[in-house]
């Protein structure tokens, strides 16, 4: 396991759980816009860059990190407390059919993920009749 560089990083403001790596961080951007893990990894290697780096960001599988009660910058996130849920699930990505499933199934309107801004191409509205 590599050993984590030390933080001699010039972060300035709020660098929380950022890389302490420089040449990461137009990686970790681009997993921020959630483009595929796989993706971000090709396109490392094709600027000579060891995706292994990535696990160092807590991009692979883990993060776990705030208790869910962050109120600070809530920058894009949904005004609806009820949504913070089904946000998290797509941020992990899961298919957002499925997330919807989860949403009807719990009596919310998966019309609401709209707000979220999550839609990316948003695939069919399934107009599932009764």
């Amino acid at each position: 396991g590599g050993g984590g560089g030390g933080g001699s990083g010039k972060v300035s403001a709020g660098g929380g759980n950022q890389s302490s790596d420089p040449r990461l961080k137009k990686y970790e951007m681009m997993l921020k816009m959630h483009l595929p893990r796989g993706a971000v990894e090709i396109k490392m290697r094709a600027d000579g860059v060891d995706p292994a780096l990535l696990d160092s960001l807590g991009g692979g599988g883990g993060g776990g990190g705030g208790s869910g009660k962050v109120s600070a910058g809530g920058g894009n996130q949904s005004s609806d407390p009820r949504l913070k849920k089904y946000e998290m699930m797509l941020k992990m990505h899961l298919p957002r059919g499925a997330v919807e499933i989860k949403m009807r199934a719990d009596g919310v309107d998966p019309a609401l993920l709209d707000s979220l801004g999550g839609g990316e191409g948003g695939g069919g509205g399934g107009s599932g009749g009764g």
